[in-house]
């Protein structure tokens, strides 16, 4: 095994960590968002694990940038049509072009159930 490697479960649960934190800060204070902070957001929208990617797009729809919004699109482009991912990806265009309010998006509720540990 290669502990240092990106994929090795510690660092993966270390990403999926971080990005629930950062979604967590985002989500409590908008303000620290930078347009560097943005850009690592965008990055991030596209590793790897499902968790880490999860949590970026519920980041960048509470956000409601329409600059995200070309990004979104690339990665539901990747996603399997229909899959719980693609679902979440449309929720999240859908909020931040003003169709559908956060509070009332599924992916919301998923998050507030993960964060209150139910």
């Amino acid at each position: 095994t290669h502990p240092a490697h990106p994929l090795a479960w510690t660092n993966r649960s270390r990403r999926i960590a971080a990005a629930d934190l950062i979604r967590d800060a985002f989500i409590a204070d908008p303000s620290l968002l930078t347009a560097r902070r943005l850009e690592l957001l965008h990055e991030a929208l596209f590793d790897c694990s499902a968790a880490v990617r999860e949590a970026m797009i519920v980041t960048l729809a509470f956000l409601g940038r329409t600059e995200s919004l070309p990004l979104l699109h690339n990665l539901k482009a990747l996603e399997s049509s229909g899959n719980v991912m693609s679902r979440y990806l449309e929720e999240a265009v859908s909020v931040i072009e003003g169709r559908l309010r956060f509070e009332d998006a599924k992916l919301l509720k998923k998050w507030k159930r993960s964060s209150d540990g139910v």
